[in-house]
């Protein structure tokens, strides 16, 4: 097999490794539900997360792959200042997510309609980028168009 189709095979697997733990998380999600409460919920799921990841930064570390450049004050503080936007709006997404996997469970609703409004961001990202004057291609378009066909089947 030629080097470009072990590297077409490999990003496929690894795409659809994504999606299956992508969507076993709503169920782990909903059932956790069952025992936990939300913010509960949130804090073991970001704690497990940054478990994870230590090693992989350990990692790239080793192998030299980490950029490691000297950050300035107002670059630091810049940079600071972005994350915990980001990180503020990733709190309150995940918490409202959560909150409303605990009224699919009460309501018996199933935890797939969770998943598809979730991945309604697929649409939200080109709208915001058409409120920033960016123009979104038609090929685009479509792509979402297809997603979305996707995601409800």
């Amino acid at each position: 097999m030629k080097a470009q189709g072990k590297s077409q095979l490999k990003g496929s697997i690894l795409l659809l490794l994504t999606a299956m733990i992508w969507g076993g998380g709503f169920v782990a999600q909903s059932e956790g539900m069952n025992y936990i409460g939300p913010f509960t919920m949130q804090a073991c799921r970001f704690l497990l997360s940054g478990l994870v990841l230590l090693p992989v930064i350990a990692l790239r570390d080793a192998a030299g792959k980490s950029e490691h450049r000297p950050v300035f004050s107002a670059e630091k503080r810049h940079l600071l200042l972005c994350g915990c936007i980001c990180g503020v709006l990733l709190c309150v997404a995940s918490s409202l997510q959560q909150f409303g996997l605990l009224q699919y469970n009460l309501n018996n609703v199933p935890v797939g309609k969770s998943g598809f409004i979730t991945a309604l961001y697929i649409l939200i990202v080109p709208l915001f980028g058409l409120f920033l004057h960016q123009r979104v291609g038609k090929n685009i378009w479509l792509g979402i168009a297809l997603a979305l066909v996707g995601l409800y089947f």
